[in-house]
């Protein structure tokens, strides 16, 4: 037994000192949510951003650079010929893990929940911001954006800005009723290619904040806006960026969507400069007290270009077809039209103004 005793010993000083040098497992998913939930988060040095208000707002913070990768191309960081890592559909987390990104910031809408789950198993951070629906939610998006980014300050003052707009917008309809106008905000990327702002989009948000009704408010999202649509919302007002007025090549008379408008015929077309619209977040309180001021202090009206290509209540000439020569057709095969495909113009439209 003496003998044995010493073998015993031996065998377990081998056993336990082999068990203390095998590391316990780490839950990463545990260890990202305990770290997501923490007061003060850690510092984020390469970010992957998937939608495009989100690009402009870190664009805003200053912290541009650390931008290593981007759901699309943005026209702000083109110079940069930033990796794609794709949206919706085509995202994979394997992607994210290529760009050896530390943190994912991702517009709801933009990134599916199972390929966020799949992300943060490989142990990468990954948040989803849902757009806001009301003041009150848009500030919390603004302060949650600031801690992600360790940029708090800033974000304070956003949320400061945001209230003393919202609080001249309201002097402005305290003598007004609120909601008695009804607006529709249009986005195009061409004729064949026009979305309307429904409910749940910051441009619908933006209307709210100005004291104006959403005419879309019946519709979720982004919807394509078609000429029965318009003549079902027939809104007080249109508002329209000069981007997408342009992509209409400068001649919204020749577009139904809007010539069936009361809107449209009364001038009640109010369009926005591009930069009034980036970073919308944050830049809603200002935008809509520049829409409130337009409206309902200076009753705005525009003078539009006339319905010269549009004949109203004429009715159409009848003639009788000419009957085809058939020394001339005989033995020829007409070749079909293809129709054009806007399907992809209008899922890119829907990732951004």
């Amino acid at each position: 037994m003496k003998k044995i005793l010493p073998f015993v010993c031996c065998f377990l000083l081998v056993f336990g000192a082999c068990q203390s040098k095998q590391k316990p497992k780490i839950d990463l998913k545990a260890q990202i949510q305990a770290d997501k939930n923490a007061k003060i988060l850690p510092t984020y040095k390469r970010i992957v951003i998937i939608g495009d208000e989100l690009i402009e707002m870190v664009c805003a913070l200053g912290d541009s650079l650390k931008i290593v990768a981007v759901g699309k191309n943005y026209p702000k960081l083109a110079h940069r010929k930033l990796p794609l890592v794709g949206y919706k559909g085509s995202l994979r987390a394997e992607y994210i893990k290529q760009q050896k990104a530390d943190v994912v910031i991702a517009d709801a809408d933009m990134l599916e929940e199972k390929v966020a789950e799949s992300i943060e198993d490989l142990g990468i951070p990954c948040y989803r911001l849902s757009k806001p629906q009301t003041p009150k939610e848009l500030e919390t998006y603004l302060k949650e954006l600031g801690r992600m980014l360790r940029q708090e300050k800033k974000a304070r003052q956003w949320i400061d800005t945001l209230d003393y707009n919202i609080a001249r917008i309201e002097k402005i309809c305290k003598k007004k009723r609120k909601d008695t106008l009804r607006a529709v905000y249009i986005q195009a990327r061409s004729a064949d290619a026009i979305l309307l702002n429904g409910t749940g989009t910051l441009c619908g948000l933006m209307l709210h904040v100005a004291g104006l009704k959403n005419a879309a408010s019946l519709f979720d999202g982004l919807q394509p806006l078609s000429v029965e649509t318009m003549q079902a919302i027939n809104p007080d007002f249109i508002i329209i960026s000069k981007r997408s007025l342009n992509s209409l090549q400068g001649r919204p008379q020749d577009i139904p969507q809007f010539t069936t408008s009361q809107a449209y015929r009364m001038g009640r077309v109010l369009v926005l400069e591009d930069d009034e619209l980036q970073g919308l977040p944050l830049r809603t309180g200002k935008t809509s007290l520049f829409i409130c001021k337009k409206i309902y202090q200076e009753n705005f009206y525009n003078a539009l270009p006339l319905l010269d290509n549009i004949e109203i209540n004429k009715p159409a000439e009848v003639q009788e077809p000419k009957m085809p020569r058939r020394d001339k057709v005989e033995g020829v095969t007409p070749t079909p039209v293809q129709p054009k495909d806007t399907k992809n113009d209008l899922e890119d439209l829907k990732g951004g103004n």
